[in-house]
């Protein structure tokens, strides 16, 4: 009887070693893919800031050569981190200074970029988008026709300055995005037919924008404001359909 016990309690001791074996096996396995995942997405982000950088050691070269040179035609640099994939890339606080086209149709959907400072000439940001980036305080600024098509779908502009001049903003998209504090400067016809559909507008300055332009915005859902939002003069958000919200 007693050998007969022991006999039990050794195979359940076993058994029990064979399953905290096994979990312990599943749980170094797990690590090491999670590990091995995160050492490949690093090393993603880490390959496109370098095409950045390349990028922008380049413009600064062809700066130089247009100082000695003086020959603009040759050497004025075009389309700088045009069509660049900078998805969930580490941008916060960063500075960066394009020319015209520059950022066309560039990735920045799910991007770091709070407190940057990004600027481009005319024709800059078109088709570029922003979706889920995170912006808050950030300042980007084009010239004409800048941002046109753009996307900032669900993205933080809290605090953010958007600025463009004529043409600019057409035709682009703010959905769901927050622009609470936000300040947009659009003159000369810029800011026509954009999506503000659901768009949180509370504190932000858009009196720069002209009456006309921002009366062709369209939306499903509507923006909403409070008595902070700055208005440009004959604009009644109200009339509007625009939500007032405390």
């Amino acid at each position: 009887m007693s050998n007969e016990y022991q006999y039990q309690s050794r195979s359940q001791f076993t058994i029990l070693t064979g399953i905290f074996a096994l979990l312990f096996l599943f749980v170094v396995f797990g690590w090491f893919v999670n590990a091995m995942h995160a050492k490949k997405e690093n090393q993603r982000l880490t390959d496109r800031v370098h095409y950045a950088e390349t990028e922008l050691d380049l413009l600064h070269s062809r700066t130089s050569i247009l100082e000695i040179s003086g020959d603009e035609k040759d050497v004025t640099p075009k389309g700088v981190l045009a069509h660049a994939d900078l998805e969930r890339a580490n941008l916060h606080g960063a500075v960066i200074d394009g020319g015209d086209s520059a950022f066309q149709k560039t990735n920045f959907r799910h991007a770091d970029m709070e407190q940057a400072t990004i600027s481009g000439g005319t024709a800059s940001f078109q088709g570029a988008n922003f979706d889920n980036a995170k912006l808050a305080g950030a300042q980007l600024s084009g010239r004409s026709a800048s941002f046109q098509l753009s996307s900032f779908v669900n993205a933080d502009l809290s605090g953010a300055l958007l600025s463009g001049k004529g043409g600019s903003f057409q035709s682009m998209t703010f959905q769901g995005a927050t622009l609470i504090d936000a300040k947009i400067v659009a003159r000369d016809g810029a800011f026509q037919a954009v999506n503000i559909d659901g768009c949180k507008f509370q504190g932000a300055d858009l009196s720069s924008i002209e009456p006309y332009a921002l009366k062709t915005c369209h939306f499903s859902k509507p923006p909403t404001y409070n008595d902070a939002t700055q208005f440009p003069r004959d604009f009644d958000p109200a009339r509007e359909g625009w939500e007032r919200v405390e």
